[in-house]
């Protein structure tokens, strides 16, 4: 019994590492992004809008946006599957979304984003954020 107990644990054991190794991931053709929604003022155009996260840890620039991926809704990209190497595999990453109109610096807001070996996902953080 003792040593079955050993080889479960053992193969429990080599599956969290596996895990922590992407390098022989299947990922899905799916491409995830974490999104927010940005009310903007009516005398405000939305191509004047701009966004820039950064990660919190790393103070590095991981996403730049200059328009929203949906005017009519007002949709900008807080990260998506393209940032996962900037992001890290298997993690749990602050970030800071900071909002521009014409250059000029306006609100930010912080986020949680999980990571896997494939995929990006928003765990923590606003859905909407008003300026």
């Amino acid at each position: 019994m003792k040593k079955l107990s050993y080889f479960l644990i053992s193969l429990l054991l080599l599956g969290c590492i596996e895990k922590n190794n992407c390098k022989n991931a299947i990922c899905t053709e799916m491409f995830a992004m974490a999104t927010i929604k940005i009310n903007v003022p009516s005398n405000i155009p939305i191509s004047e809008i701009s966004t820039q996260t950064i990660s919190t840890s790393k103070v590095a620039t991981i996403h730049t946006q200059s328009g929203a991926i949906s005017s009519q809704n007002n949709i900008f990209t807080i990260v998506d599957d393209s940032d996962l190497s900037e992001l890290g595999f298997n993690s749990n990453q602050e970030v800071e979304l900071k909002i521009f109109r014409n250059g000029t610096f306006l609100k930010s807001a912080s986020f949680v984003i999980s990571t896997d070996c494939c995929h990006v996902s928003k765990t923590e953080g606003l859905d909407e954020i008003n300026l």
